[in-house]
């Protein structure tokens, strides 16, 4: 798989001081960014860039692909309102259970 055809993907709940020592001049951490299996730092730099930082390794990004992927980012997320996966929401009402007859075969 190439390079381009990986899609990117944003969190914007992560850490992304975990990625980078020191931040690049003019830089503004936004979140993390994950494309196949590299995860770095999303920083956006002063001139509007967007660039992957992990470690010492500054990858210039695509801007209308992290625009993309910051499009996909959930409106919860957005908001630092994201819910716990391994909770369950709580329900409302009492759930309905429909127990189904089986259907036996009769030798004629």
């Amino acid at each position: 798989m190439s390079k381009t055809s990986r899609r990117l993907s944003v969190s914007l709940t992560a850490n992304p001081a975990l990625y980078v020592p020191q931040l690049p001049a003019g830089g503004a951490l936004v979140g993390v960014v994950r494309r196949g299996l590299e995860i770095g730092a999303l920083v956006r730099c002063q001139d509007g860039s967007y660039v992957k930082v992990n470690g010492d390794v500054i990858e210039l990004l695509n801007p209308h692909h992290v625009k993309a992927a910051l499009g996909r980012v959930r409106p919860a997320r957005l908001q630092g309102r994201a819910q716990c996966a391994t909770s369950p929401p709580a329900p409302s009402t009492a759930p309905v259970v429909t127990i189904k007859r089986r259907r036996y075969t009769v030798p004629a």
